[in-house]
């Protein structure tokens, strides 16, 4: 999945932001992530992202840095304002000794505007149901939509309105519990008729013969008229 990267630069204690357009939008999930790269003033250094929105009252949050010294924005301060509108969300850097020692550097804090989304809270629609294709297959209503051959002399596999799959028995005409035979404009069962096979792939095509024959019925490839029709013209030729 794709996401974007907004770069932060760390010299001792000042933070700067590079955030080219268009600036990002809110209401993103682990999309919108921070990148630093830090002078020599913080090598050996636990370094913990701090994060916070612009205004009285900002609850910070501290995020770890993993080794390519990124982590994700967190998700609750890119939510759109009570009543919508932009936001600024301030980010800082810590860098704490990993020894335990009381050491700790810091920085101020720049910040990265986040303008509306289309999303709103409560009335995005909920993603689809793992029953998905039954409802759709009972929007056509309690009949037999879709079937597949198989194997099974006699037989196909059939989708029911209910989502349940199983072979059976191939049955003429429509209505409730049957299966709709194929015409010029319906989609269902089709009979294969003489001179007609299907592979094992499940492929239809026409039953040729390679020679012609006396008793043979089925229609001769175009190699075998060609051979044919060649031997005629040698014979025509000896007399």
């Amino acid at each position: 999945m794709d996401k974007r990267t907004i770069h932060f630069t760390v010299e001792g204690q000042e933070i700067d932001c590079f955030c080219p357009e268009p600036m990002p939008r809110g209401d993103t999930q682990q999309y919108l992530f921070a990148k630093f790269t830090v002078d020599a003033a913080w090598e050996n250094l636990q370094l913990l992202a701090v994060f916070r929105r612009k205004g009285r009252g900002g609850r910070p949050f501290t995020v770890p840095l993993d080794e390519t010294l990124c982590c994700a924005f967190p998700a609750e301060l890119l939510r759109a304002p009570d009543g919508g509108g932009s936001v600024y969300v301030l980010v800082g850097l810590l860098g704490l000794d990993p020894g335990g020692s009381a050491y700790r550097l810091t920085t101020g804090y720049t910040a990265v505007l986040i303008t509306p989304s289309c999303y709103v809270r409560g009335e995005t629609p909920a993603p689809p149901a793992a029953d998905i294709y039954a409802e759709l297959l009972a929007a056509y209503g309690s009949r037999l939509d879709a079937v597949w051959p198989v194997s099974e002399a006699g037989k196909v596999l059939a989708v029911g309105s209910d989502g349940v799959v199983e072979p059976t028995e191939m049955v003429s005409g429509g209505g409730e519990g049957n299966v709709p035979m194929m015409t010029e404009t319906t989609a269902g069962i089709a009979k294969v008729g003489d001179n007609l096979k299907i592979d094992g792939e499940g492929r239809l095509s026409v039953d040729t013969a390679d020679t012609v024959e006396g008793d043979n019925t089925r229609p001769i490839t175009a190699a075998a008229v060609y051979a044919t029709v060649g031997n005629i013209e040698l014979l025509l030729g000896m007399i």
